[in-house]
């Protein structure tokens, strides 16, 4: 993430529109929302954490000390926000953007950018079409697909000797592309046979979770720390509190409270 800010910083100081400015704007993209939030702050937490270098680094440009400013923007995953979030960086006169974390949401976003001459770099992204689109303002810091496809297919054949292949993807854009990509790797090497090509979801429940989770409400197990039972609402029954105090500075128990 470090490395993106710094590339952007580059350039940024590079380009004449900002030099008269005390404020360079760099954008950040990314879900902040939804299943991939998790993902996504890392991605804004990162870029934060480049821009407090910077500042603390101090940049002159003449007699103008400049002053990095991170605006950060959900796309939610989201394809059509993520369009939403690039021209609303856009139109706040961003420098750069780092973003975006899918490459559905990279894609769209980056022709945004591309027509107002402003350098995105994706922490993430690795659809190969991201960077094959001919958009001089598009970068990236990961493999693409096609690597890691190609990567994960050697490996598959090579290390692990494997004859016969069954394919699963969660059917977003990343994991059919990448199981696109791994497909086409076992083919172009050879010496494997893709025996089945099949699909999931993210909210897909399989019939064992279903028995895995009665199970875990009926468990009773000792366990280090006591007895491990669950009442119907999800608490442990017969939860017990250690009361402590300090007596001439040393640390005693008073009693176990049940």
């Amino acid at each position: 993430m470090r490395h993106s800010l710094t590339l952007m910083a580059v350039l940024a100081l590079a380009s004449p529109a900002v030099h008269a400015q005390t404020v360079v704007k760099i954008g950040a993209a990314a879900p902040l929302s939804g299943p991939g939030a998790h993902q996504g702050k890392d991605i804004e937490n990162g870029a934060q954490m480049a821009i407090d270098d910077l500042n603390a680094q101090g940049a002159v440009i003449g007699d103008t000390k400049i002053q990095w400013l991170l605006q950060a923007e959900d796309d939610a995953s989201d394809p059509k926000q993520g369009t939403a979030v690039a021209q609303k960086l856009v139109d706040a006169g961003v420098a750069g953007v780092v973003g975006h974390l899918n490459s559905g949401t990279t894609v769209p976003a980056s022709k945004i950018y591309h027509g107002a001459g402003i350098p995105q770099i994706s922490p993430a992204a690795t659809t190969p079409l991201y960077t094959h689109q001919g958009m001089e303002t598009a970068f990236r810091i990961v493999a693409n697909d096609h690597l890691v496809g190609l990567a994960l297919a050697r490996y598959s054949i090579k290390t692990l000797k494997a004859a016969r292949i069954a394919v699963i993807d969660d059917r977003t854009a990343f994991g059919q592309g990448l199981a696109d990509e791994y497909i086409q790797g076992v083919k172009s090497i050879g010496g494997a046979q893709i025996v089945s090509r099949q699909f999931t979801s993210r909210q897909a429940k399989s019939a064992q979770p279903e028995r895995y989770l009665p199970a875990l409400a009926k468990i009773s197990y000792q366990g280090i720390t006591g007895a491990i039972r669950f009442d119907a609402k999800g608490d442990l029954r017969g939860a017990a509190l250690t009361l402590f105090t300090y007596r001439q500075g040393k640390k005693t128990k008073l009693a176990v409270v049940r």
